[in-house]
């Protein structure tokens, strides 16, 4: 595939060329030499004779690497630092692929919100994080779909990252035409929530 140039926000060009790469998350990352020197220290003071085992673990774990597939199209956890003081974990898509070198950026797009928020991120960036269901397995994408009163969905708790089944209560629609949804927590209390805000997926999704 022919790579197509795409103008940065600064005075450099991207080159975009790939539809997906495969990369170590930081949450893969694994042990620096210095703290695998460390590490050796304790084993020797604990393991003594029976060291060699301990060793081949170690290093074992440290060249297996943990690599994942990355992909356009694909949903990613994304921490949002647009607002200094209110940061939080959005459900976003990977739009395109690019590299500028050997730097690989992902393009992304907040879900439910305009492209004025698309950014450029790199995939080792700690503000990714792969979405995982209660099986631990990596969820890429789900059907979209429109929420009907009486609904139970998957609910994304921007603050902890974590998925809930809550129940629609109320859909309305806002002056931009986007979904206002009201869902019950746990003790069938109510709360409001802006689509601006608010990631779902279909329940059973994730939880």
């Amino acid at each position: 595939m022919l790579a197509v140039k795409v103008p940065l926000q600064t005075d450099k060009w991207l080159e975009a060329a790939v539809k997906e790469v495969w990369v170590m998350p930081v949450c893969y990352h694994q042990p620096s030499i210095e703290e695998l020197s460390s590490l050796l220290k304790v084993l020797m003071q604990v393991c003594q004779d029976s060291l060699i085992p301990d060793i081949i673990k170690v290093v074992h774990s440290y060249l297996i690497a943990h690599v994942e597939r990355f992909h356009v199209g694909m949903l990613i956890d994304l921490l949002d630092k647009r607002s200094t003081n209110n940061f939080r974990w959005r459900v976003a898509r990977i739009k395109r692929i690019g590299s500028i070198g050997e730097k690989v950026l992902f393009y992304t797009q907040y879900i439910g919100w305009n492209s004025d928020s698309n950014e450029w991120v790199t995939p080792t960036s700690d503000r990714i994080q792969l979405l995982h269901n209660k099986r631990k397995e990596i969820v890429r994408d789900w059907e979209p779909f429109r929420p009907r009163i009486g609904d139970w969905i998957d609910w994304h708790n921007p603050i902890t990252r974590e998925w809930y089944q809550r129940q629609v209560q109320c859909v309305l629609n806002t002056y931009r035409g986007m979904p206002y949804i009201r869902l019950t927590n746990l003790a069938n209390a109510y709360r409001d929530f802006e689509c601006d805000c608010l990631d779902f997926a279909p329940c059973g999704t994730f939880t």
